[in-house]
């Protein structure tokens, strides 16, 4: 088997290293779209025509399922692509999310600003849990500094405090971006007391439940990138812990 999966940059490794631990004999194709990100305040049209872009950039690679490893461009392309997809299209927003946290929680919702100003998911936690105590903040700065790699430089824990002083009393996080468990050390030294969840490992088995019982395709891991491939290479090769020879720039072309 073979599984690609996309994101605008490093955040979509969280999912993959999940996968890589579930599914440790399949092949892996990542394309980080780093010339297109963030993609959090992009304009709906612009997310959903560069998914199209990447989703048939991995079709050519002859992969058998996709997940598309961003909340941002999965609340806003996912439905669409997997209309025009003749393979299965995971999505980051899943029913297991809501169903994460008792009804009796206070929960604060982290992500990019279009995934909070969408309110997609702000609706989908009232629908299963009507009595949520539910704040929902947008972090757009977390993500170029984890694109820097400045997952651990002192801007940041200010930035983190600042975006997290509202939440100071919820019980629960959910991580709405898949690039932040990437700076869950951060975001847990701001709210000592709250419980962090992300969806990764919930996108894993749900992964595993839709491959077929058949002869594996295994291999090192294949990663593309649309720019910088050696500023990527270095961090996804921290991030992973895995040797990563190669890094293969393309253009994502109509």
């Amino acid at each position: 088997m073979a599984i690609g999966l996309f994101d605008s940059g490093l955040g979509g490794l969280t999912v993959m290293k999940e996968l890589m631990r579930a599914l440790p004999e399949e092949k892996f194709f990542y394309l980080a779209d780093t010339a297109g990100s963030p993609y959090g305040h992009k304009s709906p049209d612009w997310i959903i025509e560069r998914t199209l872009r990447s989703i048939d950039f991995l079709l050519q690679q002859k992969v058998d399922l996709i997940v598309i490893a961003c909340f941002t461009a999965s609340i806003y392309a996912q439905e669409i692509a997997q209309k025009k997809t003749p393979i299965p299209v995971i999505g980051m927003i899943s029913p297991l999310f809501t169903e994460s946290i008792s009804t009796q929680k206070s929960v604060v919702l982290l992500g990019t600003r279009n995934t909070i100003q969408s309110g997609i998911l702000q609706r989908l936690l009232v629908e299963k849990h009507p009595a949520i105590d539910l704040l929902s903040i947008p972090c757009p700065l977390f993500v170029p500094f984890i694109e820097e790699g400045w997952s651990d430089h002192p801007s940041l824990f200010l930035v983190a405090d600042r975006y997290l002083a509202p939440a100071k009393e919820k019980e629960v996080l959910l991580l709405a971006c898949t690039h932040y468990p990437l700076i869950s050390s951060v975001i847990q030294r701001s709210l000592p007391q709250t419980q962090i969840i992300n969806g990764t490992n919930w996108v894993a088995k749900k992964v595993q439940s839709l491959l077929p019982e058949r002869a594996r395709q295994s291999g090192p891991p294949s990663f593309y990138v649309t720019t910088d491939q050696a500023r990527f290479q270095t961090l996804a090769t921290s991030f992973l812990g895995i040797s990563i020879p190669q890094v293969s720039c393309v253009e994502l072309v109509v």
